[in-house]
């Protein structure tokens, strides 16, 4: 299986934490070869990362591969800067720097406890792309589709891009990658930028996974994260990576301590030994909607007060879940 990733340096972190968790949950039917776009990775963590994974597909009985591919590679050149790195759009390049049939892109910021082989598997011969419903659900509630798309099309469902499986061979068939391309020089004007590039060019043309294949931590996923079966994989959208920082939101606590785990598992960061937290002040806040919200907006105050009660069992059953890859 290919599997592909981006980072930099200051996502390492969370890139190791994503490339581990997927070769640990690995069924042992497939070798990995991964290919990590490289934003500056340092050689010392390069060399952590080799090993790691190398180490654990030993444990599950398959060998990995690495490839590292520089972010100076010419695919690179016409992509749009996104807060300093042009790394965003780096699953728009995969077809061009991965001489491969088929690859999995995998974000920096997942814990896989459910692995990715499903979107390996599901990615038949007639099936150009595979991914999960973003909680926007629908692709009318992307602004800058919905200026783009006759109304009549609106309803059309709508990817999340952080986990997908793409059919390259059929994409070149097809005429996929050359619409890519002509967009790309418009990437920066798009609301999610790839996402949105991708869910325009493969719209009603991709086939669906269930949510916990790739499991986006909204408020609600959030709130039930330890009410779900433990197998999913955990999607850290948004600028509060639980590397970056040790203190939480009060609905990510649960889901961060997690990460943590997974972490300590692995043993190669020792900030996870400093304890989570969550801003005394948020909480308070927390804990007041929760009790407005019950009774002006029931549903939303029942995930308000499932996402606070979630912040004291989230120690104990964060080993749960993190024993089923395990």
């Amino acid at each position: 299986m290919h599997l592909a990733s981006a980072s930099d340096e200051r996502f390492f972190p969370g890139l190791h934490v994503a490339l581990a968790s997927a070769v640990l949950a690995a069924s042992g039917r497939l070798d990995y070869t991964v290919h990590v776009v490289d934003g500056g990775i340092t050689d010392a963590q390069w060399t952590i990362l080799e090993t790691n994974l190398r180490a654990l597909g030993a444990l599950r009985g398959i060998e990995v591969e690495l490839r590292r591919i520089p972010a100076t590679h010419p695919a690179f050149e016409r992509f749009p800067i996104r807060r300093g790195s042009n790394l965003t759009c780096a699953r728009l390049a995969i077809p061009h720097i991965i001489d491969a049939s088929r690859v999995v892109y995998l974000d920096s910021d997942v814990v896989c406890l459910l692995g990715v082989e499903g979107f390996w598997e599901a990615l038949e011969p007639q099936t150009a792309l595979v991914a999960v419903l973003d909680p926007l659900r629908r692709v009318g509630r992307d602004c800058t589709l919905r200026d783009r798309l006759p109304h009549r099309m609106h309803d059309q469902p709508y990817f999340n891009a952080g986990i997908i499986g793409i059919n390259v061979a059929l994409c070149r068939a097809n005429g996929s990658l050359e619409a890519i391309d002509r967009l790309i020089g418009e990437a920066s004007e798009f609301k999610y930028v790839d996402q949105t590039l991708l869910n325009l060019v493969f719209l009603g043309a991709w086939s669906r996974l269930p949510d916990v294949y790739n499991l986006v931590l909204t408020l609600e996923n959030s709130a039930c994260i330890m009410e779900r079966p433990c197998a999913a994989n955990l999607h850290y959208v948004g600028s509060g990576k639980p590397w970056l920082s040790r203190q939480s939101s009060f609905y990510r606590f649960a889901p961060d301590t997690i990460f943590d785990f997974v972490t300590k598992l692995l043993g190669t960061d020792n900030s996870c030994e400093e304890p989570r937290t969550i801003n005394p002040h948020r909480l308070a806040q927390a804990q007041r909607k929760a009790m407005i919200y019950g009774f002006l907006l029931p549903r939303r105050g029942q995930l308000y007060r499932r996402a606070l009660a979630a912040i004291t069992t989230a120690p104990q059953k964060a080993r749960l879940h993190v024993a089923a890859i395990t």
